[in-house]
């Protein structure tokens, strides 16, 4: 009947409209996949390899080309012909996380310092932590270590005292200075770090050490700066005896009169004037024979310092005479 044909042609309508779209995207996957299948023939074509060999080890490259795999697994392709095709260039990046080169004892105790220690500034915490990082992770870098001594120099009190004891034995001469000479100038360090760097083989880590040792009151102190009487360089003779000569230290004086008879000026001009400032009569001959030194400056030192003993006014003029030789007619 023809009123029944009316609902069939709807339903049809309905179904074309639905199946549209599902037929439209199953012909573009199928588009995709011959696209996908020519450039996956295509590449293996360049590459000198079957689609069908995937799994097999790939034929030699075109152009008499060369392969390298270097240790950081880096696939490269060397030409040796200039009008050849050029073979695709793979790479793959390794990130190497950064080790620590320092033993793992010491790594421990840097760390397990950080974390103990605290600060009353974010700044000096942050330096601190500066300063461990240099230590731990460029531990072979002399610039880094004694950067890391001048940084912990930033932060007062106790907190790096133990890290610059250990820079106190670095390997690097500045490092060793460095740190020792910022030792001196702190509070609560023991007597026996600048002991140890009193006999270093650097001058530079021995004048620091007799400036430590001064800031040290006692008699093993005292004993020490004579022992610096006897360094082999005249700069550290000179800094403790002046260090003596500060200290006023009674039985010293004969000890600090036998440099009036050195070989450098600068170590005798600080001996005389220590020998004024300690005032003990027991050095006044050998000052009298200072009187007639080479050294204009000497030769004032010593005249000052037997008026500051003597308690009395010598004649000014303190110049040496030279003999005079007749000349023979």
């Amino acid at each position: 009947m023809p009123g029944k044909e009316k609902p069939k042609e709807k339903t049809s309508i309905i179904r074309r409209g639905l199946l549209a779209p599902i037929r439209t995207a199953g012909m573009a996957v199928g588009v995709l996949k011959n696209t996908a299948g020519a450039l996956t023939s295509k590449i293996f074509s360049i590459m000198g390899m079957s689609r069908n060999s995937r799994n097999s080890e790939p034929a030699d490259p075109p152009g008499n080309c060369h392969i390298n795999l270097d240790i950081t697994e880096k696939l490269t392709f060397k030409e040796s012909g200039a009008n050849e095709n050029r073979a695709p260039v793979m790479k793959t990046r390794k990130t190497v996380p950064a080790k620590p080169i320092r033993k793992l004892g010491e790594v421990k105790f840097y760390r397990k310092l950080l974390d103990k220690t605290n600060f009353r500034l974010s700044t000096h915490k942050e330096t601190f932590r500066q300063a461990i990082h240099n230590l731990i992770y460029k531990p072979n870098n002399r610039v880094a270590r004694l950067n890391a001594a001048r940084l912990l120099s930033q932060i007062p009190g106790e907190n790096p005292l133990s890290i610059l004891i250990r820079l106190a034995q670095d390997e690097c001469e500045k490092t060793r200075a460095e740190a020792v000479g910022i030792l001196a100038s702190r509070r609560n360090v023991d007597l026996a770090v600048f002991a140890r760097a009193l006999k270093d083989e650097n001058v530079r880590v021995r004048l620091a050490a007799v400036k430590g040792i001064y800031r040290k009151n006692g008699k093993k102190s005292t004993e020490l700066l004579l022992d610096a009487l006897a360094d082999e360089h005249a700069a550290v003779r000179r800094r403790a005896v002046l260090c003596l000569g500060w200290r006023r230290e009674p039985g010293t004086a004969l000890r600090i009169a036998a440099l009036l008879k050195n070989g450098d000026v600068s170590v005798r001009k600080a001996a005389a004037g220590a020998l004024g400032s300690i005032k003990e009569k027991s050095a006044v001959e050998l000052l009298i024979e200072a009187v007639g030194d080479e050294d204009a400056e000497v030769r004032k030192m010593a005249h000052k310092a037997l008026e500051k003993i003597t308690g009395r006014s010598l004649p000014s003029s303190v110049e040496r005479q030279e003999p005079r030789v007749k000349k023979d007619n």
